[in-house]
């Protein structure tokens, strides 16, 4: 559920999801707690219209989700870096394809 964070932005007036910054959306106007603005919300529904909307929002603390979101991501990172190890193991230890000379006439 923590990946359902988000972080008020005031400059934007929108919440920015912590696991990707680049995504922003607002509290749905039906919920309570769109115009008290708090500083970080998790959401369990997003809903899509000309806008981003979170429903089902509930307040958090940021100092309980932030050190997530950061094990989160260094793990993330490392699970790429491996997986690309992985691929670069995987091709050194392959045969490599043998040319074959076809014998075209007939």
């Amino acid at each position: 559920m923590f990946l359902n964070s988000c972080e008020y932005d005031r400059q934007e007036d929108r919440y920015r999801l912590m696991i990707n910054p680049a995504i922003t959306l607002k509290i749905h106007p039906s919920s309570c707690l769109s115009r008290s603005k708090p500083a970080y919300i998790v959401f369990s529904e997003l809903m899509k219209t000309n806008d981003l909307y979170a429903l089902q929002v509930t307040l958090i603390d940021g100092d309980w989700v932030r050190p997530l979101i950061a094990e989160h991501k260094k793990m993330r990172k490392n699970h790429v870096a491996e997986s690309f190890a992985r691929v670069r193991r995987a091709e050194f230890f392959e045969p490599k394809a043998k040319k074959v000379k076809l014998n075209t006439t007939l």
